[in-house]
């Protein structure tokens, strides 16, 4: 309903989500390029891509362990674009900013993601 609608888009967990998508960026790599950086969680929105021996294709995401802060903890995130890639990103450095400039309206937030 409405009402139901209302209230979740008042919400603070719907704000935080409001910018986190709004912090990503769409990036585009050439056909054999590589790219991936550690801290940087990665979907693929279009093309084909090798990753750890597989093949990556629309809607496959990595990098979702972006948040740790050892990266030899951290899954590969390096790829080769078998054809033309489009990836929207979010840098790790970034989601924390949110997560510390939303802490305060969403208690326990900071302690969940940390």
């Amino acid at each position: 309903s409405s009402s139901t609608s209302q209230i979740i888009q008042h919400s603070p967990v719907y704000s935080f989500v409001v910018d986190v998508s709004q912090q990503m960026r769409v990036l585009c790599h050439a056909q054999s390029e590589f790219f991936g950086q550690p801290h940087v969680l990665y979907i693929l929105n279009c093309g084909l891509a090798g990753r750890n021996g597989r093949v990556q294709q629309a809607g496959q995401v990595w990098g979702m362990d972006f948040v740790l802060v050892d990266k030899e903890l951290l899954q590969p995130t390096r790829a080769f674009a078998f054809t033309y890639v489009e990836v929207t990103v979010l840098e790790r450095e970034e989601f924390m900013a949110l997560v510390d400039r939303h802490d305060t309206v969403c208690p326990g937030l900071k302690q969940r993601i940390r």
